[in-house]
């Protein structure tokens, strides 16, 4: 390791993939690593003690577009409470993005001004598919 003191690692990844990279960020900064995510369309990962556990020990940056709907599951039912940890940025339907309030009082990311001002049932899988103007698909990916 002390070949490479000056990397840094960081973790990206969309949907199932955006959740897996936050989990594998947190084991990496445990095992000691300098660590930061970019993720894109995240569903919660868990409760509010750990969103707000994640906030504290991950310099990240969580992408949300529009109506998307993963970013709004799971939903919290039953006493199972769901949250996101910060930094959200939030791309509009324009393609216009900008930071949200990632000061909230107690520590979690649901501004109802970008992401979470949507109720569910207003969400869509489409504005999931594209992120940044860039289609998230196997077609794209590919060429």
């Amino acid at each position: 390791m002390s070949d490479y003191s000056n990397y840094s690692i960081k973790t990206t990844g969309h949907s199932l993939g955006a959740a897996l990279a936050l989990l594998t960020a947190l084991d990496l900064i445990k095992a000691g690593f300098e660590v930061s995510m970019y993720n894109f369309g995240q569903p919660r990962v868990g409760n509010k003690a750990f969103a707000q556990f994640a906030t504290s020990k991950l310099s990240m940056f969580r992408v949300t577009h529009n109506k998307d709907i993963v970013p709004h599951i799971p939903v919290s039912l039953l006493r199972m409470e769901f949250y996101h940890s910060c930094i959200e940025i939030f791309e509009n339907a324009n393609e216009i993005v900008h930071s949200c309030d990632n000061n909230m009082e107690d520590g979690v990311c649901e501004d109802p001004n970008c992401a979470d001002q949507y109720a569910l049932r207003e969400t869509n899988i489409e504005d999931h598919l594209t992120y940044l103007g860039i289609p998230i698909d196997c077609a794209s990916v590919s060429n």
